[in-house]
């Protein structure tokens, strides 16, 4: 049997590649006799970077950044062999892996050093930026960013407001006068997994806060925050966030980049869908394995899973995909392509002890996949 084992990361835990490596291993274990292939894969989030670099052979650039806190820390984004494009990592400087549980401020958290990644770029000249979203610890609609490319903030008193969640509501006034020289010459692209809106119920405050560490009161304040935002971008730029489907990537540095940078929001998986020409690889396979850490309702609104499954859908190949925590029926998945979903936790234990050992549940459940294909081949 062909089988192609095409996954994203697991958050905080293993890369795509790791994931595939081991579950290919346990696969193996049971029967060789199988042809495994191995795409390391993602859908714009965190990982993109390292997928690209393998895919495209990108030149890596390491930078000192701030991370989502304000702590000077080594962050690194990537340029083409003929130094024309970066590809930058919004996780590499303001993602939830840089911050332990406790660590977790969404009032304060920003996206500074993302905009430092940036200005990099644009110090060395290049003038087409592409930006992967996703796995964000902010929730700042992107003005930490807009800080360090040089847009200024100024209250009802004209006087600077540091650019923080919490100081959100303060500011009255978009300064545009010393924004970075090159940025207006730049192209930029967004590539992003998912397309929440910038504000409400749906929006990135309410459906992503709790993730990032807000409490019920916090996501309320957060979400008006991003609303006092977009009037203020609609006034100064004539942008409506509301109406852009994936301005809320990112804690709505999606929106905060169309705003700020007049960046084109594309789809992550439809980047990645091409560069790695995964869909002929899917053709001629007769099983697919995908996942991600966490496979629930989220996931059929554009995550990794979700877009795998329906090409294996259009194709008519079975797909089983793998998570750490599973949170939703295979039944909801059935129409996407999905034909069952096994977690790698299926034995009480902690999220810290589930992360430790990951490597080796991911192999057992390779091996419980080959033990079934020994069954019955026709067993999906």
């Amino acid at each position: 049997m062909k089988i192609l084992i095409t996954t994203d990361s697991f958050k905080n835990c293993l890369s795509s590649k790791q994931v595939a490596t081991s579950l290919k291993a346990g696969l193996l274990k049971v029967d060789n006799n199988h042809i495994i292939d191995i795409i390391p894969i993602a859908d714009g989030g965190e990982g993109s970077l390292d997928v690209l670099s393998d895919h495209l052979q990108l030149e890596r650039q390491t930078v000192s950044t701030k991370d989502p806190l304000g702590n000077i820390i080594r962050s690194d984004y990537a340029l083409s062999l003929n130094k024309d494009i970066a590809f930058i990592e919004m996780a590499k400087t303001s993602g939830l892996e840089l911050l332990q549980h406790q660590d977790k401020k969404p009032l304060v958290a920003n996206t500074f050093g993302t905009g430092q990644l940036i200005i990099d770029a644009l110090d060395r000249g290049i003038t087409n930026i592409v930006i992967t979203l996703g796995g964000s610890a902010t929730n700042d609609g992107g003005i930490g960013m807009a800080a360090a490319l040089g847009y200024q903030f100024y209250d009802k008193k004209n006087k600077l407001v540091e650019p923080l969640p919490k100081n959100i509501n303060s500011i009255h006034r978009i300064a545009t006068e010393n924004i970075h020289p090159m940025l207006k010459s730049c192209s930029f692209t967004a590539a992003c997994d998912v397309k929440n809106p910038f504000t409400g119920k749906e929006g990135t405050s309410y459906v992503f806060g709790k993730q990032k560490g807000a409490n019920s009161s916090e996501i309320k304040f957060l979400d008006q925050s991003l609303l006092h935002l977009s009037s203020l971008i609609q006034n100064t730029f004539g942008i409506n966030m509301n109406t852009i489907p994936g301005s809320g990537a990112a804690g709505g540095l999606g929106g905060g980049l169309i705003a700020f940078t007049n960046a084109k929001l594309i789809n992550g998986f439809g980047l990645m869908k091409d560069i790695t020409n995964i869909e002929t690889h899917i053709k001629s396979s007769d099983l697919i394995i995908t996942g991600e850490g966490k496979i629930d309702q989220q996931t059929k609104f554009g995550k990794l899973p979700y877009s795998i499954g329906m090409i294996c859908k259009k194709h008519n190949i079975p797909t089983i995909a793998i998570c750490g925590i599973k949170d939703i029926k295979t039944t909801d998945l059935k129409e996407y392509g999905i034909d069952c979903i096994m977690s790698i936790c299926d034995r009480p234990m902690s999220i810290e002890e589930s992360i430790k050992k990951a490597p080796f549940l991911l192999e057992e459940t390779g091996a419980l996949i080959g033990q079934l294909l020994k069954i019955s081949s026709t067993l999906l």
